[in-house]
């Protein structure tokens, strides 16, 4: 037996303490029989009372009738002690009655600690420590004495419980340790030689040994239980070992292909990144290859809409420079998705203005909105300052993508006006940053729940059916969803389906700390009242004066504006102004104008006419201005409100002068003696000519070089003050030509034989203008090339002196609007359009070709109206043509148009279909005169 092997305590403290408790009851229990009886007595104190009860009576019956005499004390005491029998615990008192008082006649022994009270009366008092009872002696019915008899409570021995208790507790614990002692030894005596082999064949890890069952007596079962356990150790380790083999050889075999996987993962990175590579390369080359002939059709559309023109020509040229742009904007989604997705589009954080975005965006889809004749209202918050940072281009487009699919969703029906909102506002401001949202709201189609869930998934649009019908990438409100990111702001919608939908874009924007914001306006000293039966209009018009420090009062109805009238003060010191706005119910707002001009109370004041034309329908007056506000724009309104404060006017029908005039060229000798020549560096033939006639249109004289190489060639022989090249061309690329000029040529600016290079490009990819930049170019244009970013180029880099001036229009008069005009016969009447087109007939005949192209169009779409019943359609059509007549002069014309527009939801469709027969033959009449007229 192994010596290591120590012997064992088999009984735990829980054990020992629930035998000890089991033989101390069993003693406790043994100890307690012997005091039943002292215990029994001590729990009965009533039969204590009944015993000493029927004591007394006993007393009082055999007592002898004289006893009570006082020379009978002697036997009264004999008697007494008779009764009593020497017990310890008893004790009676005999008293007679004398003269009303008791006197003791005879007693026992007094108990200890009792002290007895004579009373004459019979009572039974159970005490703490003895019962007491007092009888009345009677003979021969009179009372003649007192007996008292007392009896001790029988108490529990304490001291004998104690012992009991102390001898059970000492026998307990004496049993239990010899109990245990002999337990634990002869348990020890066969289980450690057990444990000493068991604990062998573990230290020697010899699980194929086994025991002698018999050798250990009563553990022999236990025995051959290790035996099977061990049994099947010693299997399980011949298990464990061939499982140890095969997970090695699994280990190698994972290791391999792990190796072999992750080479492949390699490798299809490197493909990956050849792909990505490959594809900025294919959207650059096909960006290029796109915008190269783009150039040369938008080019040639601003040349030739700067000829002249009849308005059905100008119209198709509208259509086909729209339409390239629709394509380069779609081409600029493809571009930068591609760029979001490769993490390669930046932002610019430069001063910008909010509100020249919103109204921006808002002018360019303004005739957008017109065509499906949906309303579009514009409001920026006045105190979102002018001079925070951010990249304007990317708000713009996320505004315009937002803006175009809400018109694009939204329709006008009989019963509900298609209106777009874009709004501009603050959700919080600090000292540092200005949390702006912009807003764009509908009343078009809504969306569902499910459709609002992966409306920013690129390649998708709500349904479908959408897709098919109103067309598009699918990429807008991606990008849009990107941008924003980019700009660590947040875009977000809500819709429902039949009622509209609402983006809203939180923009994080920083404010400018390099230029302090200044009052454009100063509006404190003006009494404005602002009329309009549009709400929205009132509160915007409201909103901006008030930022402005204006006295205003609004009124949303004719009836508020008259009693305004009546009782209109205002101080003398102050400039009294009225805006006006006629952009719902033109005529009759006008005529309430000229009703306001002749009032007693506004005799000093002037008025701003909101107008949703761009022609003068009324008389001009020396106080009355107008302002095309559809939509309207806050600059435009804070500007005419200067511009009326200060008393200055504008003719509202003469033309606005082209940002780019078409001025004299210099001859290429004339342009070399002055350094003033440029040189085109342009391979495509096209684009030649079309940049040189946008250069020669802006007074420049210029010389084309086929590719690079003929540049540097020209260049190196006439250094030209000014190269424009492009970046992709035969021989010599853009890049090389800068970069021989600037290897060549004088290193310092200030160097009158300098050399400027600007990069003229198809290339929109983001980094380009970076690179161009960093070889030393100094400018860089986008194909396309519009003429007044042209412009911008050529007149920082390469001024010319040109002040040739713009003629001026004369000034013509206006009549007063009235309901219909009367007509003089004639289908035009020359006096009428006189007043509107002054006496230049060049000017007359260019109108009446456009009225002509329009009339044929809206007379097509009028007798589509009558065919399908479109009440609606045809009285807007109907009030395009009674505008339309009335500024040619055409007043028969406009007469039947004012007439049909006032019945087309009254009259039957008999009458209706005649009034446009009419029409149509008046039209006609029209035409004839003119063609006659005007040859």
């Amino acid at each position: 037996m192994d010596n290591k092997i120590k012997k064992l305590k088999f009984v735990k403290i829980a054990h020992v303490v629930l035998i000890w408790f089991v033989l101390f009851g069993c003693l406790a229990a043994m100890a307690g029989i012997g005091g039943l009886y002292t215990f029994s007595q001590w729990l009965k104190p009533d039969q204590l009372t009944t015993d000493l009860q029927k004591h007394v009576n006993s007393i009082a019956k055999g007592m002898p009738d004289n006893i009570m005499d006082i020379e009978n004390q002697t036997p009264a005491q004999f008697y007494i002690n008779a009764i009593h029998g020497e017990s310890k615990n008893k004790a009676f008192f005999l008293y007679r009655l004398e003269g009303g008082q008791l006197i003791k006649q005879a007693s026992t022994s007094q108990l200890k600690g009792y002290i007895p009270s004579p009373i004459l009366a019979n009572h039974v008092s159970d005490l703490n420590s003895w019962v007491e009872i007092r009888k009345i002696i009677t003979v021969n019915g009179e009372e003649t004495g007192l007996l008292i008899g007392t009896m001790l409570k029988q108490k529990a021995d304490v001291s004998f419980i104690f012992s009991l208790f102390l001898i059970s507790l000492i026998g307990a614990i004496v049993l239990t340790r010899l109990l245990i002692s002999l337990f634990n030894q002869n348990v020890n005596k066969n289980t450690m030689p057990l444990m000493a082999e068991t604990n062998l064949i573990l230290t020697k890890d010899k699980f194929d040994k086994r025991l002698a069952p018999k050798r250990f007596g009563p553990f022999a079962m236990l025995a051959a239980t290790i035996n099977s356990l061990l049994k099947k150790v010693d299997g399980l380790r011949a298990d464990n070992s061939e499982l140890d083999l095969a997970n090695d050889k699994l280990a190698q075999e994972m290791e391999s292909k792990i190796n072999e996987r992750t080479n492949a993962l390699r490798m299809a990175m490197e493909e990956a990144e050849q792909a990505n590579e490959s594809k900025s390369t294919f959207l650059a080359t096909m960006s290029h290859e796109i915008r190269t002939p783009m150039n040369g059709i938008i080019g040639s559309i601003d040349l030739l809409r700067r000829s002249t023109l009849n308005q059905n020509q100008f119209r198709l040229s509208d259509t086909i420079r729209e339409s390239a742009f629709s394509l380069l904007r779609i081409i600029d989604d493809i571009l930068d998705f591609s760029k979001i997705e490769a993490g390669k589009l930046e932002v610019e954080s430069i001063p910008m203005s909010i509100n020249d975005i919103v109204e921006a965006v808002g002018r360019t889809l303004l005739s957008v909105a017109e065509q499906k004749n949906v309303e579009l209202r514009l409001y920026c918050d006045p105190a979102i300052s002018e001079n925070l940072m951010g990249d304007p281009i990317r708000i713009r487009q996320i505004l315009f993508n937002l803006a175009g699919n809400a018109i694009k969703f939204t329709n006008s029906s009989k019963s509900k006006k298609g209106v777009v909102q874009i709004r501009a506002e603050i959700s919080e401001k600090n000292l540092e940053f200005t949390n702006v949202v912009l807003r764009v709201i509908d009343n078009g189609k809504g969306m569902t729940d499910r459709q609002v869930n992966y409306v920013f998934q690129p390649f998708n649009q709500a349904e479908g059916s959408v897709t098919r019908q109103f067309g598009g990438t699918g990429l807008g409100l991606t990008i849009c969803q990107r941008l924003t990111d980019l700009m660590y702001g947040h875009i977000d919608v809500k819709s429902e389906l039949g009622e509209g939908s609402e983006f809203t874009v939180s923009l994080p924007l920083r404010s400018s700390v390099d230029t302090q914001q200044t009052p454009k306006h100063e509006f404190s000293e003006l009494d404005l009242v602002c009329f309009s039966s549009d709400y929205h209009n009132i509160a915007a018009m409201e909103s901006y004066v008030k930022h402005y420090n204006a006295n205003v009062t609004a009124c949303h109805t004719a009836e508020a504006l008259k009693q305004v009238t009546e009782h209109y003060r205002f101080e003398q010191s102050h400039q009294s102004i009225w805006v006006i706005d006629a952009t719902i119910q033109h005529d009759d707002t006008v005529n309430l104008v000229y009703d306001l001009l002749e009032h007693p109370n506004l005799l000093n004041t002037r008025f701003l006419v909101l107008s949703s034309t761009m022609d003068n329908q009324v008389q001009e007056h020396d106080r009355v201005w107008y302002m095309h506000a559809t939509p309207l724009c806050r600059s435009n309104l804070l500007e005419l409100i200067q511009d009326v404060t200060d008393n200055k006017k504008h003719d509202p029908s003469a033309p606005k002068e082209s940002n780019v005039k078409s001025v004299a060229t210099m001859t290429i000798d004339e342009a070399r003696k002055k350094n003033q020549l440029v040189l085109l560096a342009e391979d495509n033939a096209m684009n030649q000519r079309v940049i040189s006639e946008q250069l020669n249109m802006l007074g420049y004289a210029v010389e084309v070089a086929n590719d690079g190489q003929e540049a540097i060639e020209l260049w190196r022989e006439h250094k030209y003050p000014l190269v424009l090249t492009d970046l992709h061309m035969p021989h010599k690329s853009g890049y090389d030509v800068v970069k021989t000029i600037r290897e060549e040529g004088p290193n310092g600016s200030d160097n009158e034989n300098f050399t400027r290079v600007v990069a003229i490009t198809a290339n929109a990819l983001k980094g380009e203008e970076q690179k161009c930049i960093s070889l030393g170019m100094d400018g860089y244009l986008t194909k396309p090339l519009e003429l007044n970013d042209l412009e911008v180029v050529m007149k920082k880099w390469l001024n010319i002196d040109n002040n040739e001036a713009a003629t001026s229009l004369k000034e013509v008069s206006r009549t007063k609007v009235t309901e219909t005009i009367p007509s003089s016969g004639e289908p035009i009447q020359q006096s009428v359009l006189v007043s509107y087109l002054g006496n230049d007939k060049e000017r007359h005949v260019k109108y009446l070709d456009m009225f002509k192209a329009r009339g044929n169009e809206l007379i097509d779409k009028m007798n589509i109206s009558v065919e399908h019943t479109d009440r609606e359609n045809l009285k807007n059509l109907a009030h395009q043509f009674k505008s339309m007549s009335k500024s040619v002069g055409a007043m028969p014309l406009f007469n039947s148009a004012f007439e049909l527009e006032e019945v087309a939801h009254t009259a039957d469709s008999a009458d209706i279909g005649l009034l446009v027969i009419k029409i149509q033959q008046q039209f006609n009449d029209v035409i004839n005169y003119v063609n006659s007229e005007y040859k």
